[in-house]
């Protein structure tokens, strides 16, 4: 157990010098990818461009997301490409244009409810004005000519509300640009700083103090009931304090402003490849050509609709969401082949006959006469097979392998069934690996005559013995299609 601790720390280097840091930065704007090493330097990473990584299993990958706005996205979650099937259900393809200013806690409009209240506050008093004005004016009471007075100064508090209502719905408009999602962080200042400037802040705050002491005087007159101008006064809250409290309103323009400046215009999600998330301590093998993972951008808001997301959890606000593809770095690895050979020799495959001689008066001699043999070899051989670690869509290999010739007669030169030994590379496809064709070097079992005989040569019969043959291997080249196994 005391030697646990120095064999970790001997082992802390190559663990460390094995596990490499990228970064991949997307800019959402202009959809466009940049992909950078980090190196580790004095405490800090530093970022080294590079065309794009190639990822092993226990890389560590910081996705970037720049030209990310804040105001509209609420995070960005990367996760393996191959959840998308299930993630991506009723995705918004279009950013909507958000609004969520002047609202309050129940999501209603807080202005649209003010005007929707001061228009229907608006027809009650003017109907009842209709009905008192429909009198002859020798026949209005005192106090029926007091009440006529009270609802035109109600009417005019109305139009009052009104007017500031509008002052702040275009001012709404000019900054509405803080929840764009087609401008960058200094474009959105830019814009924010111009319209903060066209706005005469000085008539708005007119027309406030002017909305407060009209409310202050329709409260303070007599022929107006509590009752009567209870919804007047819950709009004019509304519209005052209510409104005031927020970032949004008019008097808290350069805290806006301020605001977006301190903003930071971007997101970071890092993922460790290969790392099982669902157990966080579990690394699995990284398979095929590249690995996919889904950027998914969600908003700030929730609009309402139900969006399935995965087996057991609901979302409703994925707004857009981008493929990374990045490569997997290839290891190399051992298989096995059999299949069918067909070789060749260079010099063509020999045999060799001894036909006897009649000579008069003496023992009949021998001549050694060459015999062809057959163009190629058809033979079964396996193979064992070194497979290069590429990106493409074929996988070359390297190839060293025996073979059995069955297309040889028994007896034809002399012996059984040739064999050969094969050395040579291949080509497998990634998408069909189970079939590969290989070819290259051989040397195959052949004959040649033995030392001290020569083709043509005439021997004494009683010399030869009929021994005039060796074994021997003569090189080819060979061409073969092999099952992988």
């Amino acid at each position: 157990m005391k030697k646990l601790p120095l064999i970790c720390f001997l082992l802390l280097p190559l663990i460390l010098f094995s596990q490499k840091h990228y970064l991949v930065e997307y800019d959402r704007i202009n959809n466009t990818e940049r992909y950078f090493e980090l190196n580790y330097d004095k405490g800090d990473f530093k970022q080294n461009p590079i065309k794009k990584p190639y990822l092993e299993k226990g890389d560590v990958v910081k996705f970037r997301t720049i030209n990310y706005n804040p105001f509209v996205f609420k995070d960005v979650k990367v996760t393996n490409g191959r959840e998308k099937s299930k993630e991506k259900i009723n995705t918004k393809e279009i950013f909507k244009k958000f609004n969520p200013i002047l609202r309050s806690n129940d999501n209603n409009n807080v202005l649209g409810n003010i005007t929707e209240g001061i228009s229907d506050l608006s027809t009650s008093n003017l109907t009842s004005l209709d009905v008192l004005n429909g009198k002859k004016r020798g026949n209005l009471s005192e106090a029926e000519q007091k009440k006529i007075n009270s609802l035109i100064k109600l009417t005019a508090f109305h139009e009052s509300m009104l007017n500031a209502y509008i002052t702040l719905e275009q001012y709404e408009k000019s900054i509405n640009c803080i929840y764009s999602t087609a401008l960058t962080k200094d474009q959105i200042v830019d814009e924010l700083k111009s319209s903060i400037a066209k706005f005469d802040i000085s008539k708005y705050n007119n027309q406030i103090r002017n909305l407060e002491n009209e409310f202050i005087s329709i409260s303070n007159d007599p022929l107006l009931k509590k009752e009567e101008i209870k919804e007047d006064e819950e709009a004019f809250k509304k519209l005052t304090l209510q409104l005031d409290s927020l970032i949004e309103n008019p008097k808290n323009a350069n805290e806006l402003l301020l605001e977006v400046e301190n903003q930071k215009f971007s997101s970071e999600f890092t993922k460790i490849i290969g790392l099982r998330e669902e157990y966080n301590t579990e690394f699995q093998d990284l398979k095929g050509d590249e690995q996919t993972f889904l950027m998914e951008f969600r908003s700030n808001t929730d609009d309402g609709n139900t969006l399935v997301y995965g087996s057991d959890q609901n979302y409703n606000n994925l707004l857009q969401d981008h493929d990374v593809n990045l490569p997997v770095k290839q290891q190399g690895s051992f298989s096995w082949s059999t299949g069918i050979v067909v070789i060749w020799a260079f010099n063509g495959f020999k045999n060799y006959e001894a036909k006897t001689i009649p000579i008069a008066y003496q023992d009949d001699s021998i001549k050694i006469i060459s015999k062809s043999g057959p163009s190629n070899r058809i033979a079964i051989g396996t193979n064992l097979l070194y497979n290069f670690p590429v990106k493409g869509p074929i996988v070359p290999q390297a190839l060293f392998g025996a073979s059995v010739s069955i297309s040889t007669p028994d007896n034809d030169y002399g012996y059984n069934k040739p064999i050969n030994f094969l050395l040579g590379a291949g080509v497998k496809f990634k998408k069909f690996q189970f079939l590969s064709l290989s070819g290259g070097f051989t040397f195959c079992e052949g004959v040649k005559l033995k030392q001290g005989y020569v083709e043509g040569g005439t021997y004494l019969e009683e010399s030869y013995g009929f021994e005039y043959t060796q074994t021997t291997f003569l090189k080819g080249y060979f061409l073969g299609l092999n099952l992988n196994f």
